[in-house]
């Protein structure tokens, strides 16, 4: 993942990203005087999240291409979501 991240690097196109630490937990709020659910360190124990990729590119076709290289590798799955900009005033 490193170099795919230097290779964007190069393009311009990588923005930042981080590993995520197994140790954690995941937290919800699921409305007054009802408990947080925990599932583990994670949103999903069963998926494996294990970090993050933050790409700036000019179209989604090219951020679906760039998952779909990098989840080329075993048993690896990658999500590509837009970001929403959010204006505060």
């Amino acid at each position: 993942m490193a170099d795919f991240a230097t290779r964007l690097e190069g393009t311009g196109e990588y923005v930042g990203g981080q590993a995520l630490s197994p140790e954690g937990t995941f937290v919800r709020y699921d409305g007054e005087g009802r408990p947080p659910v925990t599932d583990g360190p994670f949103a999903e124990t069963k998926d494996l999240i294990a970090g993050w990729m933050v790409i700036d590119v000019d179209t989604y076709e090219r951020a679906l291409a760039l998952a779909c290289e990098l989840s080329a590798a075993p048993r690896s799955r990658r999500q590509a979501d837009p970001l929403v900009a959010i204006n505060r005033r």
